[in-house]
């Protein structure tokens, strides 16, 4: 799947909760991909595998939380890697490109976000080993 957005959003909820999108259109997207994470999870979390990502799609049968293996921002262009069983459920390449529109220019924000993304994966990927899961 490859799509430009643009829309693209970088920012804590009220909440504290990171939500990073990027969508084809702000009033009517046909095309978008969001992830949004908890700072801090609680046990409860970690019991119920609920301290990951949480990815929603404009893909039928792509939403839910560990979808994704690492995402990476590279000549204004994201990079979504996604396992393979939620790919092959969805019937899609397990690669999400999203080209960036040109005039975005937060790009600093941006790349925070999705450093924070990627220790995350790095972190509950870290722990589920130690605990054999």
């Amino acid at each position: 799947m490859k799509f430009l957005a643009n829309v693209i959003h970088a920012e804590y909820d009220e909440n504290d909760i990171l939500v990073v999108g990027f969508a084809d259109d702000r009033f009517d997207p046909k095309t978008y991909v969001t992830i949004d994470m908890d700072p801090e999870p609680d046990e409860q979390d970690f019991r119920l595998g609920l301290d990951g990502l949480h990815t929603e799609t404009s893909i039928p049968r792509l939403e839910g939380y560990d979808l994704v293996e690492d995402i990476t921002l590279q000549d204004k262009c994201v990079l979504i890697h996604l396992h393979a069983g939620p790919a092959a459920k969805a019937g899609i390449d397990p690669v999400i490109e999203i080209d960036l529109n040109k005039s975005f220019e937060d790009w600093v924000k941006l790349e925070e976000a999705i450093t924070r993304l990627r220790v995350r994966i790095s972190e509950v990927s870290s722990r589920r080993a130690s605990k054999g899961y």
